[in-house]
């Protein structure tokens, strides 16, 4: 899998069955509390299908592998004619790290955990 474009405007449905696009992204919520255990589960069960990441406070991003905030960011990047060294993410949570690595400047929220600190 890839990290392509949609080839449709983004529409509800009823059943995933009904959906013949790639799916990106799903985006479960669990209680706050419980939001590492499931971040554990998710990564031990999916491992290869999906990667899970975090933002915390009970937001989890199962996305395709290789398509994460970086990936868009850098597609914009190229679109634009600008370089990484042009770009500055200012960010709080776990599904932003591998945007802050392909930042050069990269800068995280003082609430943010010590991986989101590390990776700025």
């Amino acid at each position: 899998m890839s990290c392509a474009e949609p080839a449709a405007p983004i529409q509800w449905v009823d059943d995933f069955k009904e959906v013949s696009d790639q799916i990106l992204k799903f985006a479960p919520t669990v209680p706050e509390e419980k939001t590492e255990a499931y971040y554990e589960m998710f990564q031990e069960r999916l491992k290869g299908k999906v990667e899970p990441t975090t933002s915390g406070h009970g937001s989890i991003d199962l996305i395709v592998p290789g398509c994460h905030k970086a990936s868009g960011l850098k597609r914009l990047a190229e679109r634009w004619g600008i370089s990484r060294e042009q770009c500055a993410a200012f960010e709080d949570g776990g599904n932003d790290i591998e945007m802050l690595h392909y930042c050069a400047h990269s800068y995280a929220m003082s609430n943010a955990p010590q991986n989101v600190k590390n990776a700025a």
